[in-house]
């Protein structure tokens, strides 16, 4: 049977408040209105652990007190190999409102630390040179997504990006704004990878670190711990996300730590990093005459 014959009503379900019902199988997953119209698709290896806790659920939850919600199934035990092709397929074939748009939250009063409703064209006379930048990705310097209403995650995509061995995980959203979680900064600095949020003080070193910057740019920035989803993995993670421009700030203005020879050169954009220098070095020896946007691929 061709993908595009399925009859969507044949196929087994449950009402989505009986999820724990749903088999241990790997399947696409189907979530449907009680009229029939598709809301949302996934693939998943486990079904019923995929939906222990699912970042939809609670926005779910909402629709169904108005329209009964219920997932179906398509059994793919056997063609796991294929799951993301098919996903793919069939999303475009019934276009699910819920896997193209964002959870919208509610309307929040806008203060001038926030987003700003008038475009600013930021003007740094201390912007290094970047050189050819013709096919660089433009990427807007104060980025700040929308808090997410309780219960729910947000969607991310992720590119990796590597500098004289150093690697940076980049996220970004489906409308293209970059971002770096907290772990990549720490990772950098402090060389571990998973810091805990609250005895590490993640926040409050943040802000800190923001600060001490020579630049009132990032002055009233709003640090969350969120949940987010990387839509290609189909992997949840919690963390604090901080857009692309604010870290490469926050790495590039590192040189303020050093002092004679190294801090000149660092100036100068003229440092070597050595085999052995630590990956916080080497990035803001780069980052004096280069930006990751510059990496990005589109």
């Amino acid at each position: 049977m061709l993908i595009e014959d399925i009859d969507l009503s044949t196929l087994p379900s449950v009402y989505l408040l009986e999820k724990e019902q749903l088999p241990n199988l790997a399947a696409i997953y189907f979530v449907c209105d009680s009229k029939g119209q598709v809301l949302y698709i996934g693939r998943t290896v486990n079904l019923v652990e995929r939906w222990k806790d699912h970042h939809r659920f609670q926005q779910l939850k909402r629709f169904n007190r108005k329209n009964i919600i219920s997932i179906s199934w398509m059994d793919c035990s056997k063609q796991i190999n294929l799951l993301s092709k098919l996903e793919n397929k069939l999303i475009k074939i019934y276009n699910p409102s819920l896997n193209w748009t964002r959870v919208v939250s509610p309307i929040r009063k806008i203060t001038s630390f926030e987003n700003n409703p008038i475009p600013l064209k930021v003007v740094d006379k201390y912007q290094p040179n970047y050189g050819n930048t013709k096919n660089v990705i433009e990427v807007e310097p104060w980025e700040e997504l929308e808090p997410m209403p309780e219960g729910e995650a947000r969607v991310m995509n992720r590119q990796f990006l590597y500098v004289d061995g150093v690697e940076i995980e980049v996220c970004y959203s489906t409308n293209e704004k970059y971002f770096v979680r907290y772990n990549v900064y720490w990772w950098i600095i402090y060389g571990r990878k998973n810091p805990n949020i609250v005895s590490d003080k993640v926040i409050q070193n943040l802000e800190s670190a923001i600060d001490r910057l020579p630049t009132i740019r990032w002055s009233g920035y709003r640090f969350r711990v969120e949940t987010i989803v990387f839509s290609e993995d189909d992997v949840e993670v919690e963390s604090i996300l901080f857009p692309l421009v604010m870290f490469e700030d926050l790495i590039r203005w590192l040189k303020l730590n050093y002092t004679g020879k190294s801090r000149e050169e660092l100036e100068k954009g003229e440092y070597k990093p050595k085999p052995d220098d630590p990956a916080s070095i080497k990035l803001c020896a780069w980052l004096q005459r280069n930006s990751l946007s510059s990496l990005l691929q589109t």
